[in-house]
Protein backbone atom coordinates (compact mmCIF):
# COMPACT_ATOMS: atom_id res chain seq x y z
CA UNK A 1 0.00 0.00 0.00
CA UNK A 2 1.55 3.24 -1.14
CA UNK A 3 1.61 6.14 1.81
CA UNK A 4 -0.59 7.85 -0.07
CA UNK A 5 -3.07 5.18 0.15
CA UNK A 6 -2.70 4.78 3.31
CA UNK A 7 -3.33 8.76 4.59
CA UNK A 8 -6.66 8.18 2.72
CA UNK A 9 -7.63 5.53 4.48
CA UNK A 10 -5.93 7.19 7.88
CA UNK A 11 -8.34 10.79 6.74
CA UNK A 12 -11.25 8.71 6.10
CA UNK A 13 -11.35 6.89 9.37
CA UNK A 14 -10.97 10.51 10.72
CA UNK A 15 -13.97 11.69 8.59
CA UNK A 16 -16.10 8.08 10.03
CA UNK A 17 -14.84 9.09 13.93
CA UNK A 18 -16.28 12.59 13.81
CA UNK A 19 -19.64 11.67 15.20
CA UNK A 20 -23.07 12.69 14.02
CA UNK A 21 -22.35 16.56 14.54
CA UNK A 22 -20.50 16.72 11.55
CA UNK A 23 -22.00 13.88 9.46
CA UNK A 24 -21.72 14.55 5.77
CA UNK A 25 -24.52 15.96 4.00
CA UNK A 26 -25.78 13.48 1.28
CA UNK A 27 -25.59 13.96 -2.48
CA UNK A 28 -28.66 15.88 -3.64
CA UNK A 29 -29.68 15.66 -7.64
CA UNK A 30 -30.50 19.79 -7.27
CA UNK A 31 -28.75 21.98 -9.45
CA UNK A 32 -25.57 22.96 -8.61
CA UNK A 33 -26.52 27.01 -8.06
CA UNK A 34 -29.34 26.12 -5.74
CA UNK A 35 -27.46 23.67 -3.88
CA UNK A 36 -24.71 26.66 -3.14
CA UNK A 37 -27.18 29.02 -1.93
CA UNK A 38 -29.19 26.42 0.25
CA UNK A 39 -25.51 25.88 1.74
CA UNK A 40 -24.84 28.70 2.06
CA UNK A 41 -27.53 30.12 3.80
CA UNK A 42 -27.33 27.09 6.00
CA UNK A 43 -23.57 28.23 7.05
CA UNK A 44 -25.22 32.06 8.09
CA UNK A 45 -27.43 30.00 10.51
CA UNK A 46 -24.60 28.58 11.82
CA UNK A 47 -22.62 31.24 12.47
CA UNK A 48 -25.92 33.44 13.67
CA UNK A 49 -26.38 30.30 16.46
CA UNK A 50 -22.86 30.57 17.13
CA UNK A 51 -22.35 34.08 18.27
CA UNK A 52 -22.24 35.54 21.67
CA UNK A 53 -24.51 38.42 22.95
CA UNK A 54 -22.18 40.70 22.57
CA UNK A 55 -21.35 40.04 19.19
CA UNK A 56 -18.52 38.29 19.21
CA UNK A 57 -17.69 34.86 18.19
CA UNK A 58 -15.56 32.52 20.77
CA UNK A 59 -14.53 29.28 19.94
CA UNK A 60 -15.38 26.24 21.62
CA UNK A 61 -12.67 23.88 20.11
CA UNK A 62 -9.49 26.31 22.11
CA UNK A 63 -9.51 28.03 25.23
CA UNK A 64 -6.93 30.92 23.43
CA UNK A 65 -9.43 31.76 20.75
CA UNK A 66 -12.67 32.44 23.32
CA UNK A 67 -11.01 35.56 23.22
CA UNK A 68 -13.60 37.23 20.74
CA UNK A 69 -11.04 39.31 18.63
CA UNK A 70 -9.65 36.11 16.93
CA UNK A 71 -12.77 34.65 15.14
CA UNK A 72 -15.11 37.90 14.98
CA UNK A 73 -13.73 39.60 12.08
CA UNK A 74 -13.93 36.80 9.73
CA UNK A 75 -17.19 35.66 10.89
CA UNK A 76 -17.93 39.54 9.96
CA UNK A 77 -16.36 39.10 7.11
CA UNK A 78 -18.69 36.41 5.15
CA UNK A 79 -21.08 37.80 6.39
CA UNK A 80 -20.28 41.37 5.03
CA UNK A 81 -19.95 40.07 1.38
CA UNK A 82 -22.62 37.17 1.67
CA UNK A 83 -24.12 37.41 -1.82
CA UNK A 84 -28.00 37.10 0.13
CA UNK A 85 -27.64 38.31 2.99
CA UNK A 86 -31.11 38.74 4.81
CA UNK A 87 -32.45 40.47 7.94
CA UNK A 88 -31.25 38.33 10.66
CA UNK A 89 -27.72 38.29 8.88
CA UNK A 90 -27.42 41.64 8.63
CA UNK A 91 -28.41 42.43 12.52
CA UNK A 92 -25.68 39.98 13.88
CA UNK A 93 -23.28 41.76 11.50
CA UNK A 94 -24.29 45.09 13.12
CA UNK A 95 -23.53 43.61 16.30
CA UNK A 96 -20.24 42.17 15.28
CA UNK A 97 -19.05 45.53 13.31
CA UNK A 98 -19.50 47.28 16.94
CA UNK A 99 -17.91 44.58 19.04
CA UNK A 100 -14.97 44.80 16.61
CA UNK A 101 -15.16 48.95 16.79
CA UNK A 102 -15.01 48.32 20.63
CA UNK A 103 -12.50 46.24 20.66
CA UNK A 104 -9.93 49.53 20.48
CA UNK A 105 -8.94 51.64 23.25
CA UNK A 106 -11.95 54.67 24.34
CA UNK A 107 -8.92 56.87 23.74
CA UNK A 108 -8.67 55.75 19.63
CA UNK A 109 -5.25 54.33 20.23
CA UNK A 110 -4.64 51.35 18.26
CA UNK A 111 -3.50 49.23 20.94
CA UNK A 112 -6.96 47.12 21.84
CA UNK A 113 -7.70 46.38 25.37
CA UNK A 114 -6.91 43.58 27.04
CA UNK A 115 -3.35 43.33 25.68
CA UNK A 116 -1.69 41.58 22.98
CA UNK A 117 -4.00 40.09 20.00
CA UNK A 118 -3.45 36.81 19.45
CA UNK A 119 -3.64 36.76 15.81
CA UNK A 120 -2.71 40.97 15.34
CA UNK A 121 -2.21 40.93 12.07
CA UNK A 122 -5.32 38.68 10.84
CA UNK A 123 -7.56 40.46 13.43
CA UNK A 124 -6.18 44.01 12.30
CA UNK A 125 -6.40 43.50 8.66
CA UNK A 126 -9.70 42.07 8.43
CA UNK A 127 -11.08 44.20 11.03
CA UNK A 128 -10.32 46.89 9.13
CA UNK A 129 -11.62 45.82 5.85
CA UNK A 130 -15.24 44.76 7.62
CA UNK A 131 -15.60 48.15 9.29
CA UNK A 132 -14.24 49.97 6.15
CA UNK A 133 -17.21 48.77 4.21
CA UNK A 134 -19.67 49.64 6.46
CA UNK A 135 -21.58 53.72 6.18
CA UNK A 136 -21.39 54.60 10.43
CA UNK A 137 -18.45 57.38 10.82
CA UNK A 138 -17.90 55.44 14.45
CA UNK A 139 -16.88 52.46 12.38
CA UNK A 140 -14.88 54.35 9.55
CA UNK A 141 -12.46 55.44 12.82
CA UNK A 142 -12.24 52.59 13.93
CA UNK A 143 -11.65 50.93 10.43
CA UNK A 144 -8.60 53.80 10.24
CA UNK A 145 -6.97 52.41 13.94
CA UNK A 146 -6.72 49.19 12.95
CA UNK A 147 -5.04 50.03 10.05
CA UNK A 148 -2.81 52.31 12.36
CA UNK A 149 -2.27 49.44 14.27
CA UNK A 150 -1.53 47.27 10.86
CA UNK A 151 1.11 49.21 9.78
CA UNK A 152 3.03 49.29 13.08
CA UNK A 153 3.37 45.37 13.15
CA UNK A 154 4.89 45.55 9.48
CA UNK A 155 8.70 44.61 9.33
CA UNK A 156 10.29 47.75 8.03
CA UNK A 157 12.38 50.70 8.99
CA UNK A 158 10.62 52.24 12.06
CA UNK A 159 11.63 48.88 13.78
CA UNK A 160 15.01 48.59 12.46
CA UNK A 161 14.71 46.10 9.95
CA UNK A 162 16.63 46.93 6.52
CA UNK A 163 16.24 45.94 3.09
CA UNK A 164 18.86 42.85 3.36
CA UNK A 165 16.71 41.26 5.81
CA UNK A 166 14.88 38.65 4.36
CA UNK A 167 11.83 39.32 6.07
CA UNK A 168 11.65 42.70 5.51
CA UNK A 169 8.31 44.39 4.05
CA UNK A 170 6.24 41.62 5.19
CA UNK A 171 3.87 40.79 8.14
CA UNK A 172 4.10 37.98 10.22
CA UNK A 173 3.20 36.65 13.46
CA UNK A 174 4.76 37.92 16.09
CA UNK A 175 1.53 39.26 19.07
CA UNK A 176 3.30 43.13 18.75
CA UNK A 177 5.80 44.97 16.63
CA UNK A 178 9.16 43.32 17.18
CA UNK A 179 11.99 45.59 16.45
CA UNK A 180 15.13 44.45 15.02
CA UNK A 181 17.45 45.47 17.86
CA UNK A 182 15.26 43.03 20.28
CA UNK A 183 15.94 39.99 18.47
CA UNK A 184 18.52 37.27 19.11
CA UNK A 185 21.84 36.71 16.83
CA UNK A 186 20.90 34.75 13.28
CA UNK A 187 16.94 35.78 13.38
CA UNK A 188 15.61 37.51 10.82
CA UNK A 189 11.95 38.03 11.47
CA UNK A 190 9.62 35.43 10.79
CA UNK A 191 7.31 37.46 8.30
CA UNK A 192 5.35 35.64 6.12
CA UNK A 193 3.35 35.23 2.89
CA UNK A 194 0.00 34.99 4.28
CA UNK A 195 0.01 37.74 7.00
CA UNK A 196 1.30 39.97 4.43
CA UNK A 197 -1.40 39.32 2.16
CA UNK A 198 -4.14 40.24 4.77
CA UNK A 199 -1.86 43.46 5.54
CA UNK A 200 -1.18 44.44 2.17
CA UNK A 201 -5.24 43.43 0.94
CA UNK A 202 -6.47 45.83 3.77
CA UNK A 203 -4.08 48.78 2.63
CA UNK A 204 -5.04 48.54 -0.79
CA UNK A 205 -8.88 47.91 0.11
CA UNK A 206 -8.51 51.36 2.17
CA UNK A 207 -7.04 53.58 -1.08
CA UNK A 208 -3.50 52.68 -0.95
CA UNK A 209 -2.08 52.97 -3.94
CA UNK A 210 0.34 49.81 -5.46
CA UNK A 211 2.68 52.61 -5.96
CA UNK A 212 3.20 53.39 -2.11
CA UNK A 213 6.90 52.34 -0.59
CA UNK A 214 4.82 49.93 1.49
CA UNK A 215 3.61 48.15 -1.71
CA UNK A 216 6.75 47.89 -3.15
CA UNK A 217 8.37 46.54 -0.22
CA UNK A 218 5.69 44.15 0.21
CA UNK A 219 6.35 42.95 -3.40
CA UNK A 220 9.66 42.72 -2.65
CA UNK A 221 9.06 39.81 0.09
CA UNK A 222 6.39 37.96 -2.15
CA UNK A 223 9.57 37.46 -4.55
CA UNK A 224 11.33 36.37 -1.72
CA UNK A 225 8.49 33.40 -1.18
CA UNK A 226 8.35 32.34 -5.14
CA UNK A 227 10.48 29.54 -6.77
CA UNK A 228 11.31 31.95 -9.75
CA UNK A 229 14.29 32.29 -11.59
CA UNK A 230 14.92 35.85 -14.14
CA UNK A 231 17.15 33.45 -15.62
CA UNK A 232 15.92 30.20 -16.11
CA UNK A 233 18.70 28.98 -17.63
CA UNK A 234 20.16 30.01 -14.30
CA UNK A 235 17.52 28.00 -12.01
CA UNK A 236 17.14 24.73 -10.65
CA UNK A 237 13.97 22.85 -12.77
CA UNK A 238 13.32 20.73 -9.99
CA UNK A 239 12.64 23.85 -7.48
CA UNK A 240 11.72 27.12 -9.74
CA UNK A 241 8.42 26.40 -11.11
CA UNK A 242 7.13 29.61 -10.38
CA UNK A 243 4.95 28.48 -6.69
CA UNK A 244 5.30 30.23 -3.74
CA UNK A 245 6.30 28.65 -0.15
CA UNK A 246 5.29 30.66 3.25
CA UNK A 247 8.33 32.30 4.30
CA UNK A 248 11.93 32.91 3.51
CA UNK A 249 13.11 33.45 6.65
CA UNK A 250 10.67 30.75 9.05
CA UNK A 251 11.95 27.20 7.98
CA UNK A 252 9.59 25.04 10.42
CA UNK A 253 6.19 26.66 9.34
CA UNK A 254 6.80 26.16 5.42
CA UNK A 255 4.48 22.76 5.74
CA UNK A 256 6.29 21.29 2.69
CA UNK A 257 9.59 20.89 4.15
CA UNK A 258 13.32 22.31 3.56
CA UNK A 259 15.02 20.19 1.17
CA UNK A 260 18.39 20.59 -0.64
CA UNK A 261 18.43 21.69 -4.27
CA UNK A 262 21.48 21.11 -7.06
CA UNK A 263 23.67 23.92 -5.42
CA UNK A 264 23.10 22.37 -1.90
CA UNK A 265 21.01 25.50 -0.86
CA UNK A 266 18.22 24.80 1.46
CA UNK A 267 14.87 25.31 -0.59
CA UNK A 268 11.38 25.21 -0.12
CA UNK A 269 8.89 23.16 -2.54
CA UNK A 270 6.00 25.19 -3.56
CA UNK A 271 2.37 24.15 -2.59
CA UNK A 272 -1.03 25.42 -3.28
CA UNK A 273 -2.73 27.44 -0.32
CA UNK A 274 0.64 29.82 -0.64
CA UNK A 275 0.87 29.90 -4.30
CA UNK A 276 -3.06 31.29 -4.60
CA UNK A 277 -1.96 33.65 -1.93
CA UNK A 278 1.29 34.67 -3.70
CA UNK A 279 -0.61 35.69 -7.09
CA UNK A 280 -3.16 36.93 -5.29
CA UNK A 281 0.05 39.21 -3.39
CA UNK A 282 1.76 40.37 -6.64
CA UNK A 283 -1.58 41.67 -8.11
CA UNK A 284 -2.34 43.69 -5.33
CA UNK A 285 1.01 45.27 -5.26
CA UNK A 286 0.34 46.26 -9.23
CA UNK A 287 1.44 43.24 -11.05
CA UNK A 288 -0.39 42.98 -14.00
CA UNK A 289 -1.75 39.49 -14.80
CA UNK A 290 0.58 38.65 -17.96
CA UNK A 291 3.83 39.64 -16.04
CA UNK A 292 6.24 36.47 -16.03
CA UNK A 293 5.67 36.10 -12.57
CA UNK A 294 2.48 36.11 -12.23
CA UNK A 295 1.92 34.19 -14.97
CA UNK A 296 4.33 31.39 -13.71
CA UNK A 297 2.35 30.71 -10.75
CA UNK A 298 -0.76 30.38 -12.33
CA UNK A 299 0.69 28.10 -14.50
CA UNK A 300 1.33 26.02 -11.34
CA UNK A 301 -1.15 26.44 -9.64
CA UNK A 302 -3.87 25.35 -13.04
CA UNK A 303 -1.77 22.50 -13.27
CA UNK A 304 -1.85 20.90 -9.65
CA UNK A 305 -5.55 22.40 -8.86
CA UNK A 306 -7.13 19.57 -7.01
CA UNK A 307 -10.30 20.17 -5.26
CA UNK A 308 -10.12 17.95 -2.72
CA UNK A 309 -6.61 18.12 -1.87
CA UNK A 310 -3.43 20.84 -1.34
CA UNK A 311 -1.08 20.21 -4.08
CA UNK A 312 2.45 20.58 -3.50
CA UNK A 313 5.25 18.38 -3.16
CA UNK A 314 4.84 18.05 0.81
CA UNK A 315 8.48 15.81 2.19
CA UNK A 316 7.35 12.24 3.94
CA UNK A 317 7.41 13.22 7.78
CA UNK A 318 5.47 16.01 6.35
CA UNK A 319 2.56 14.78 4.61
CA UNK A 320 0.10 14.63 7.53
CA UNK A 321 0.47 18.68 6.87
CA UNK A 322 -1.10 18.70 3.47
CA UNK A 323 -4.42 19.02 4.55
CA UNK A 324 -3.91 20.95 7.35
CA UNK A 325 -5.27 24.06 5.72
CA UNK A 326 -7.67 22.45 3.17
CA UNK A 327 -10.36 25.44 3.76
CA UNK A 328 -7.43 28.25 3.38
CA UNK A 329 -6.38 26.72 0.20
CA UNK A 330 -10.15 26.31 -1.25
CA UNK A 331 -10.59 30.39 -0.27
CA UNK A 332 -7.27 31.02 -1.85
CA UNK A 333 -7.58 29.35 -4.30
CA UNK A 334 -10.85 30.61 -5.61
CA UNK A 335 -9.82 34.38 -4.92
CA UNK A 336 -6.81 33.81 -6.93
CA UNK A 337 -9.01 32.20 -9.72
CA UNK A 338 -11.80 34.42 -9.53
CA UNK A 339 -9.00 37.70 -9.66
CA UNK A 340 -7.93 36.16 -12.94
CA UNK A 341 -10.96 35.61 -14.36
CA UNK A 342 -10.38 32.01 -15.18
CA UNK A 343 -13.37 29.44 -16.31
CA UNK A 344 -11.36 26.74 -16.67
CA UNK A 345 -7.69 24.76 -15.49
CA UNK A 346 -5.90 22.80 -17.79
CA UNK A 347 -5.25 19.99 -15.24
CA UNK A 348 -3.21 16.74 -16.86
CA UNK A 349 -4.93 17.18 -20.24
CA UNK A 350 -8.11 17.43 -19.14
CA UNK A 351 -10.46 21.33 -18.88
CA UNK A 352 -11.97 21.74 -15.36
CA UNK A 353 -14.37 23.81 -14.07
CA UNK A 354 -12.51 24.69 -11.24
CA UNK A 355 -15.81 26.59 -9.81
CA UNK A 356 -17.94 23.47 -10.58
CA UNK A 357 -15.37 21.28 -9.39
CA UNK A 358 -14.24 23.00 -5.68
CA UNK A 359 -18.12 23.98 -5.28
CA UNK A 360 -19.21 20.46 -5.48
CA UNK A 361 -16.36 19.22 -3.31
CA UNK A 362 -17.20 21.83 -0.57
CA UNK A 363 -20.86 20.83 -0.83
CA UNK A 364 -20.16 16.83 0.30
CA UNK A 365 -18.18 18.20 3.31
CA UNK A 366 -20.84 20.60 4.78
CA UNK A 367 -22.09 19.60 8.16
CA UNK A 368 -25.62 18.89 9.37
CA UNK A 369 -25.54 21.83 11.08
CA UNK A 370 -24.38 23.97 8.55
CA UNK A 371 -21.01 24.59 9.33
CA UNK A 372 -17.42 22.96 8.08
CA UNK A 373 -14.72 21.28 10.26
CA UNK A 374 -11.65 19.54 9.37
CA UNK A 375 -10.53 15.81 10.92
CA UNK A 376 -6.76 17.78 11.27
CA UNK A 377 -6.24 20.34 13.66
CA UNK A 378 -2.69 21.39 13.07
CA UNK A 379 -4.19 24.67 11.85
CA UNK A 380 -6.97 24.88 14.13
CA UNK A 381 -9.40 23.85 11.08
CA UNK A 382 -11.01 21.81 13.18
CA UNK A 383 -13.22 24.35 14.65
CA UNK A 384 -15.92 24.74 12.91
CA UNK A 385 -15.49 28.73 13.68
CA UNK A 386 -11.79 28.61 11.57
CA UNK A 387 -13.30 26.39 8.79
CA UNK A 388 -16.84 27.89 8.07
CA UNK A 389 -16.04 31.44 6.94
CA UNK A 390 -13.15 30.15 4.70
CA UNK A 391 -15.18 26.87 2.98
CA UNK A 392 -18.35 29.17 2.94
CA UNK A 393 -16.72 32.21 1.42
CA UNK A 394 -14.83 30.09 -1.13
CA UNK A 395 -18.49 28.99 -1.95
CA UNK A 396 -19.72 32.27 -2.36
CA UNK A 397 -16.80 33.06 -5.19
CA UNK A 398 -17.19 29.93 -6.98
CA UNK A 399 -20.79 31.00 -7.39
CA UNK A 400 -19.86 33.77 -8.57
CA UNK A 401 -18.01 32.89 -10.92
CA UNK A 402 -20.18 30.09 -12.27
CA UNK A 403 -22.98 33.45 -12.60
CA UNK A 404 -19.99 35.42 -14.22
CA UNK A 405 -19.38 31.99 -16.91
CA UNK A 406 -23.09 31.69 -17.51
CA UNK A 407 -23.67 35.28 -18.67
CA UNK A 408 -20.72 35.91 -20.90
Amino acid sequence: MTFRASRAIAVAALLAAIGPGCARRPPERDDLSERIDAALAHAQGFLLSQQSPDGAWRSRTYGAMRDGPSLTPAACKFLAFHPSLDESGAAALARGRDYIARMLRPDGSSEPDGGALLYPVYTAALSAIVLGQSAEPEHARASRSWLTLLREHRYGPHLGWRRADATYGGWGYAPRPFPKDAAREGFEGEANLSSTLFAVGALRMSGLGADDPVCRDALAFACRCQNFAEAPALGDPAFDDGGFFFSPADTLRNKTGAVRDRDGQERFPSYGSMTADGIRLLLRCGLPPDHPRVRAASSWLQAHFDPAHVPGRFAPDREFLRDATYYYYAWSCAHAFATLNLRTCDVADRRVDWAAALASELLSRQCEDGSWASPLGDSKEDDPLVATPLAAGALALCARQMDTSAAR
